[in-house]
Protein backbone atom coordinates (compact mmCIF):
# COMPACT_ATOMS: atom_id res chain seq x y z
CA UNK A 1 0.00 0.00 0.00
CA UNK A 2 1.27 3.22 -0.98
CA UNK A 3 1.61 6.15 0.99
CA UNK A 4 -0.64 9.16 -0.40
CA UNK A 5 0.28 12.70 0.81
CA UNK A 6 -2.76 15.23 1.30
CA UNK A 7 -3.59 18.20 2.79
CA UNK A 8 -6.99 19.56 3.53
CA UNK A 9 -7.33 23.24 3.21
CA UNK A 10 -10.98 25.44 3.74
CA UNK A 11 -11.72 28.06 0.44
CA UNK A 12 -12.71 31.27 0.64
CA UNK A 13 -16.71 29.78 -0.36
CA UNK A 14 -16.04 27.01 2.12
CA UNK A 15 -15.14 24.49 0.34
CA UNK A 16 -12.69 21.29 1.24
CA UNK A 17 -10.19 20.97 -1.93
CA UNK A 18 -7.84 18.73 -1.21
CA UNK A 19 -4.17 18.82 -2.84
CA UNK A 20 -2.26 15.61 -3.49
CA UNK A 21 1.46 17.05 -2.76
CA UNK A 22 3.06 14.44 -4.67
CA UNK A 23 1.42 15.19 -7.83
CA UNK A 24 2.25 18.84 -6.97
CA UNK A 25 5.91 18.16 -6.36
CA UNK A 26 6.45 16.10 -9.76
CA UNK A 27 4.40 18.57 -11.37
CA UNK A 28 6.28 21.64 -10.55
CA UNK A 29 9.79 19.89 -11.06
CA UNK A 30 8.50 19.51 -15.05
CA UNK A 31 7.07 23.04 -14.91
CA UNK A 32 9.75 25.44 -13.94
CA UNK A 33 12.62 23.16 -15.33
CA UNK A 34 15.21 26.10 -15.41
CA UNK A 35 14.85 26.45 -11.64
CA UNK A 36 15.10 22.81 -11.09
CA UNK A 37 18.54 22.91 -13.14
CA UNK A 38 19.34 25.95 -11.29
CA UNK A 39 18.49 24.21 -8.12
CA UNK A 40 20.73 20.67 -8.99
CA UNK A 41 23.61 22.76 -9.97
CA UNK A 42 23.57 24.91 -6.55
CA UNK A 43 23.39 21.73 -4.42
CA UNK A 44 26.20 20.34 -6.84
CA UNK A 45 28.34 23.54 -6.16
CA UNK A 46 27.61 23.70 -2.30
CA UNK A 47 28.52 19.65 -2.41
CA UNK A 48 31.82 20.16 -4.00
CA UNK A 49 32.56 22.50 -2.30
CA UNK A 50 32.14 21.18 1.23
CA UNK A 51 34.15 17.96 0.03
CA UNK A 52 36.98 20.01 -1.36
CA UNK A 53 37.22 22.26 1.83
CA UNK A 54 37.30 19.31 4.19
CA UNK A 55 40.37 17.82 1.72
CA UNK A 56 41.80 21.04 1.38
CA UNK A 57 42.10 21.20 5.63
CA UNK A 58 43.07 17.39 6.14
CA UNK A 59 46.03 18.08 3.98
CA UNK A 60 47.26 21.15 5.42
CA UNK A 61 46.78 19.59 9.12
CA UNK A 62 49.12 16.18 7.25
CA UNK A 63 51.68 18.57 5.82
CA UNK A 64 51.90 21.17 9.09
CA UNK A 65 52.86 18.01 11.27
CA UNK A 66 54.79 17.24 8.50
CA UNK A 67 57.18 20.05 8.44
CA UNK A 68 57.23 20.22 12.56
CA UNK A 69 57.99 16.58 12.73
CA UNK A 70 61.08 17.05 9.70
CA UNK A 71 63.53 19.19 11.95
CA UNK A 72 63.03 16.94 14.80
CA UNK A 73 60.97 19.58 16.68
CA UNK A 74 59.18 18.37 19.44
CA UNK A 75 55.53 19.53 18.70
CA UNK A 76 52.49 17.85 18.14
CA UNK A 77 49.35 19.24 16.34
CA UNK A 78 46.05 18.16 17.68
CA UNK A 79 42.62 19.40 17.65
CA UNK A 80 41.09 21.68 20.27
CA UNK A 81 38.29 19.47 21.13
CA UNK A 82 41.21 16.63 22.17
CA UNK A 83 42.84 19.18 24.17
CA UNK A 84 42.01 19.33 28.37
CA UNK A 85 42.93 21.74 30.55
Amino acid sequence: MGLILENVFLSESGRIMCMKFRSLIIKNIFRNKSRSLLAKVGIAIGAATILGLGLVTDGLAASTQQALTAGAADFTVLPSSLIRV
